[in-house]
């Protein structure tokens, strides 16, 4: 029984450590992107990440997406956001 719990444990930590990594290299790929559209399509990809986890943060991504969408007039970017 403690050794079942014991592997959860790790299981569920591991799947927290690699959420984190994928999160800060999608906000580094946001980040370094000189094209809107390319911006668009990381941040997207970012929301779906925090919509399993975080919707509050889900939410922002999203709006940030849809704004950078309309100011780059990337239809595609508007409708995935």
């Amino acid at each position: 029984m403690g050794l079942r719990i014991l592997l959860l444990f790790l299981i569920i930590t591991t799947f927290g450590f690699s959420q984190k990594k994928t999160i800060d290299s999608l906000w580094i790929r946001v980040n370094k992107s000189e094209i809107d559209t390319q911006k668009v399509n990381t941040l997207n990809q970012l929301f779906l990440v925090y919509n399993a986890q975080n919707s509050d943060s889900a939410k922002l991504v999203a709006q940030r997406s849809l704004s950078l969408s309309n100011k780059a007039n990337y239809s595609l970017g508007k409708a995935t956001a």
